[in-house]
């Protein structure tokens, strides 16, 4: 190093030649150090290291673990999966940000990632962080100083208090997980068109159809909000055709600025280990992830299943999540809308014996759950890229699933999955019965769904979004200059 100020130069490990060292060469003794630890040669790059800060929306389980377990929650390990390759980088300090319920700031370190978790406000669901959580914002990006923030996911306000604060500070990626405006316009999954719906008492459909378009009427207030941040973003980060098709709208309609790119996402990690085999599964049994709201059209496959009973007398749904089923007097939740709905149904098909609700499954339990079924079926009217669906086809278990929102950019049909129209039930059970009318069908189209699962959730994914990290870093340190 020639120039007089300069004290040494520090040489770390290049993607283009993994064999380089990682040293310090210092320019007084012309001699080179060892390679350091990860958090040595952080320290001597300080002002090169790349400080990224990520909001999301639930507390991971290293977090919550180190919190007591009070907020532990099965949900989210996809989070997890991809902050753990990114934290890797030897130029990446991570910091993830989450509220949750503590009374105040809770800091930690672990396995070199910085977990921080702020109080939230009374309901997660409000429209604007309050001016309480705007100043944890304003304290922590004080102390953190990122050089680039993401936002995963634009359902909840605490970003914007991050954004706020921000103030054009450093680059902002946005990432969309659902697309609301999709979501608000699918939200009844043609449940009002069917004609067990249609052919329903008064009182059946007003205790059905009122309490489910007052959940919509809340989904749509949350519009504005995902607006929000896509007009404060630099990046938008998406995966699928339909996502990009939705910024594109947003760009020419409301003159959002942001640039997309294309961010794959990983799957929880257990899901990169076994595979399905049509021997070891429980035949003419059907997996569904989420059975909760309209949106998943779950009274499709109902309707669907009530057609092959017939052929299949053994048939059976697992259904993962909350039981349909009111669990007291006072449990109105599951006595008025969807609920109230599936429940009708099941009686009027007599399948009250053939349902199963599994409860809230562990990432362990899904999978176990998933191998053990005959097919996996994903039947929501609007998705963008649902893990369950990407889940299914890492592990190869034939999945059924309705052409919607962004699921046709996840594989193709009759090769990796087999597509049906969406909210048609005659042609979902059509694709069910393919699948166990033909075995070899059913094992090509397990092979075709693993090997296309494994580029869509490719760890290298979450390297190329650093790459982007780096380059919108720089960019900002230029335009600075």
């Amino acid at each position: 190093i020639d120039h007089p100020a300069a004290m040494g130069c520090f040489v770390w490990t290049n993607s283009l030649f993994p064999e380089t060292t990682l040293f310090w060469f210092d320019n007084q003794t012309k001699e080179q150090t060892k390679k350091p630890t990860k958090e040595q040669a952080r320290e001597q790059v300080k002002g090169v290291c790349m400080n990224i800060l990520w909001v999301v929306n639930i507390i991971v389980s290293d977090m919550a673990d180190a919190l007591g377990n009070a907020s532990r929650t099965v949900f989210g390990g996809w989070i997890e999966a991809a902050a753990r390759v990114l934290s890797e980088a030897d130029d990446v300090q991570l910091t993830l940000l989450a509220s949750g319920n503590v009374k105040k700031i809770e800091r930690r370190d672990i396995n070199g990632i910085t977990y921080i978790v702020v109080p939230e406000s009374s309901s997660r669901m409000k429209l604007k962080p309050r001016r309480l959580q705007e100043s944890y914002c304003r304290r922590i990006l004080n102390d953190q100083q990122p050089d680039c923030i993401h936002i995963q996911g634009t359902e909840y306000p605490l970003g914007l208090g991050v954004l706020a604060e921000n103030a054009g500070r450093c680059p902002v990626f946005v990432s969309i997980q659902g697309i609301l405006p999709l979501c608000v316009r699918e939200y009844y999954c043609g449940l009002f068109e069917t004609s067990h719906y249609r052919n329903s008492s008064l009182v059946t459909r007003m205790l059905t159809r009122l309490p489910i378009a007052i959940q919509r009427k809340r989904l749509a207030d949350r519009l504005d909000i995902e607006h929000r941040y896509l007009e404060q973003s630099n990046y938008i980060c998406g995966r699928t055709d339909c996502d990009r098709a939705y910024v594109l709208r947003e760009q020419v309609q409301s003159q959002i600025r942001g640039e997309y790119i294309y961010s794959g996402e990983l799957l929880r990690e257990t899901f990169y280990q076994d595979s399905w085999a049509l021997e070891n599964c429980e035949r003419h049994s059907i997996f569904i992830g989420n059975t909760s709201y309209s949106l998943k059209g779950f009274h499709h496959l109902l309707e669907a299943v009530s057609m092959l009973v017939k052929k299949y007398p053994d048939i059976h749904i697992y259904a993962a999540g909350d039981s349909h089923q009111p669990g007291s007097l006072k449990d109105f939740r599951h006595r008025v809308g969807y609920s109230y709905y599936i429940n009708k149904m099941v009686r009027a098909f007599g399948l009250s014996s053939r349902i199963t609700f599994t409860g809230i499954l562990t990432d362990e339990e899904v999978k176990e759950r998933m191998l053990s079924s005959h097919v996996s079926v994903v039947c929501s009217s609007a998705e963008n890229s649902p893990n369950t669906l990407g889940e299914a086809m890492m592990l190869g278990v034939p999945s059924v699933v309705s052409y919607a929102g962004g699921m046709p950019s996840m594989a193709d049909d009759g090769i990796e999955v087999l597509f049906y129209p969406k909210s048609d039930a005659v042609m979902m059970a059509a694709a069910i019965d393919t699948l166990w009318g033909d075995d070899e069908r059913a094992r090509k189209i397990s092979a075709g769904s693993r090997e296309r699962a494994r580029k869509n959730h490719h760890p290298d994914h979450i390297k190329k979004l650093a790459e982007s990290y780096r380059t919108a870093w720089k960019q900002m340190q230029g335009a600075r200059s």
